[in-house]
């Protein structure tokens, strides 16, 4: 049994794998490996030989580059290489062209080259948390894209490219240095999933209800004054962030925004709260902390599915708080 164990650590040290990791061991057989959270700074030799891998993590690693190798990986599908060191990427990435899922998350990327418009089947992209200040037009090519995440970059315009990948779904871009209207998100109507956080927005301009496939919208960290009229047009919308903006007022239509069971809309300039906010008969969670309410609509009451409801930093009298709390029995309110 001895000699069996040390002939197995020795193969395992010979591929390059951490000897400690039966693991990992087991996987070679597979097309499917994990090597996250391995405190690697280098990809193990052994990986290189296997050519029928199709999902390969490297999470959570200290990598600094990716060698020119990972062209010998051309089964693979899904490649995760967030939560990295590394800089820049080789070209021969981008011949890889059965990935659906590349993430790139949480790295040192400053360029992302034209070349990435030849992964053509690729699905879900996330280059969130790096240093990109440019994406390229080619971009635009990527036709089979249904997410995208760039958010957390220092992005100061996206190529109008972008906007023309029809089989987009979910969008984040929050916490970016961006100029740009909101009117050219309208070109993708089929969004579901839309993150604007942080980008400065001071109106939503243009038709917003264009876009009534949308369950979740976040707005939040903007310069936001009002919202327009067509905003109830947003039927599907489930989950709705609108925290720490400049609003004063809710327009009535919000009412028809029916299926939202997520609200937030605390650290804001609000002083009442519209009576149709009676219609969101779905709402779990509302938010409406750091504003300027001293009370809120007696429809409220219809309100019967809300468990959390959030007020704290508002100048509510202690009479109001009492009725509050007697229309919403069965809800945890925090004052």
């Amino acid at each position: 049994m001895k000699i069996k164990t040390l002939l197995s650590l020795g193969v395992l040290l010979l591929l390059g794998l951490p000897a400690n990791t039966q693991e990992d061991y087991s996987l070679l057989a597979t097309d499917t490996l994990n090597l996250a959270e391995k405190e690697l700074d280098k990809i193990p030799r052994y990986v290189w030989g296997k050519s029928v891998l199709k999902y390969l993590s490297l999470s959570n690693n200290h990598l600094k580059k990716v060698p020119r190798k990972v062209k010998k990986l051309s089964s693979l599908e899904h490649l995760d290489l967030s939560i990295n060191e590394i800089k820049s990427l080789p070209p021969e990435l981008w011949c890889l062209n059965k990935l659906k899922t590349l993430d790139l998350g949480y790295n040192e990327i400053s360029v992302l080259p034209p070349e990435i418009q030849y992964l053509r089947n690729l699905e879900n992209l996330t280059i969130r948390a790096n240093r990109l200040t440019y994406l390229p037009p080619e971009m635009g090519k990527l036709t089979a894209l249904t997410t995208l995440s760039i958010s957390e970059n220092q992005l100061t315009c996206l190529p109008p490219e972008l906007f023309t990948l029809s089989n987009l779904r979910a969008f984040q871009l929050w916490n970016n240095p961006l100029s740009i209207q909101f009117k050219y998100f309208e070109q993708l109507p089929d969004l579901e999933e839309l993150g604007l956080s942080g980008l400065q927005l001071d109106t939503l301009s243009g038709d917003i209800g264009k876009l009534n496939k949308l369950t979740y919208l976040n707005l939040s960290h903007n310069n936001l004054k009002s919202l327009p009229v067509h905003f109830g047009m947003l039927k599907q919308l489930t989950w709705l962030e609108l925290w720490d903006n400049k609003l004063t007022s809710l327009d009535s239509s919000i009412g028809e925004a029916s299926q939202l069971e997520f609200l937030h809309l605390g650290k804001n300039q609000l002083t009442m709260i519209p009576p149709e906010i009676s219609k969101l008969t779905n709402l779990t969670l509302l938010f409406l902390n750091n504003n300027q309410l001293t009370s809120l609509p007696n429809g409220i009451s219809n309100l019967t599915n809300l468990s959390g409801l959030f007020l704290q930093g508002n100048p509510i009298p202690e009479q109001e708080q009492t009725k509050i709390k007697a229309l919403l029995p069965n809800c945890t309110i925090h004052f």
